[in-house]
């Protein structure tokens, strides 16, 4: 009796810890799932797809998460989803940023540029960009 307790007291944990499991994506990004603790800012955000290509912007937030945990999340993993880093030097209004002080990251993937703009830390708030790299 107290091994099947036990058996069924596991299921139950594993159950739930497979639905918690369930990511979110973030909203205009399809594939890119939302950390835990950070949220879209609401009434924010864009899409505009074309079938060559296709622009998209959110902000982000948390007060749970500073920038180092946000940026080694989604370091890891953007190159799971098969993105890449990219060098800043590509696109002229990241190194006009770079020069405002601004942290920002670049990711290239299927030549699309994906851009995470930190604009504060405390509490977190980021932009993400995604646009085609010749834009």
């Amino acid at each position: 009796m107290k091994l099947f307790i036990s058996l069924m007291l596991a299921v139950c944990c594993l159950v739930n810890f497979s639905v918690n499991a369930t990511p979110q994506f973030i909203r205009y990004f399809e594939d890119i799932p939302l950390m835990e603790t950070v949220n879209e800012v609401e009434s924010t955000g864009f899409v505009f797809s074309t079938p060559d290509a296709t622009i998209s912007e959110i902000f982000l937030q948390s007060g749970a998460v500073d920038s180092a945990e946000f940026i080694a999340f989604y370091f890891q993993t953007l190159y799971q989803l098969g993105y890449k880093s990219t060098a800043f030097s590509k696109l002229n209004k990241i190194n006009k940023a770079l020069e405002n002080g601004e942290s920002l990251f670049a990711f290239e993937r299927d030549k699309q540029i994906l851009v995470i703009k930190i604009l504060s830390n405390n509490p977190l708030l980021v932009k993400l960009s995604l646009s085609p790299d010749q834009f």
